[in-house]
């Protein structure tokens, strides 16, 4: 605490120092004394160098969501600006708690199909771990015909160690060794209704879709 208190106080004054300098700055412009004036530019660009140096403070922030927590931290400015900032999600070690799990799950073993639309009632529930767990489990295959749209599933993957297929449409539709599969989307899969509707003739499908 002592530290936090010590470089507050050397930032506060660093603060004072520069805004005392901008005004001795242009008080010098004013009178033509171009020399002092550019002794005073010298001496600012030093004092803010010295304030970005020292003005960042470690900030930590904690948010619990029905898998775990997802965690951020960030360093930040007097002024509000946020540089180096990370977040990481936390799993609990059991499955339980992960609704979409369980939805899922029962879903497959009716042999039945389930989309959920996507809203931001979504975010931070552990639904893209729901989707690679599962497509990891019952040996399935992600579906997705954008680059990032299965962004979610793949960080998940390489985090736990879950390895999936990610295929496009037209691959899935026309292979025959992945017929019975159960195929898994992403809301960003970048498949239309249309296209959903279609794999769910042959297959289940599970995940979410954009409204």
């Amino acid at each position: 605490m002592e530290n936090k208190n010590v470089f507050e106080e050397t930032v506060a004054t660093l603060i004072e120092d520069a805004k005392k300098l901008q005004a001795k700055f242009s008080k010098c412009q004013e009178n033509n004394n171009f020399t002092e004036a550019l002794s005073c530019m010298r001496l600012l660009k030093d004092t803010l160098a010295l304030i970005k140096e020292y003005d960042w403070e470690l900030k930590y922030s904690e948010l619990e969501t029905t898998t775990g927590k997802q965690l951020k931290i960030w360093e930040q400015n007097h002024c509000g600006e946020i540089r180096n900032l990370k977040e990481y999600q936390t799993y609990d070690s059991t499955d339980k708690k992960n609704v979409w799990i369980e939805k899922f799950e029962s879903c497959i073993a009716n042999r039945q199909s389930y989309i959920c639309t996507y809203g931001d009632e979504c975010r931070g529930t552990g639904k893209s771990y729901a989707l690679a767990s599962l497509c990891h489990k019952y040996n399935g295959i992600v579906v997705s015909e954008t680059t990032n749209g299965s962004f979610g599933i793949k960080n998940n993957c390489k985090q736990f160690g879950f390895n999936v297929p990610i295929c496009n449409y037209r691959y899935v539709l026309s292979m025959r060794q992945v017929k019975n599969k159960i195929l898994f989307l992403d809301e960003c899969s970048g498949l239309s209704n249309e296209q959903i509707d279609k794999l769910k003739e042959s297959h289940i499908v599970i995940g979410f879709k954009l409204t």
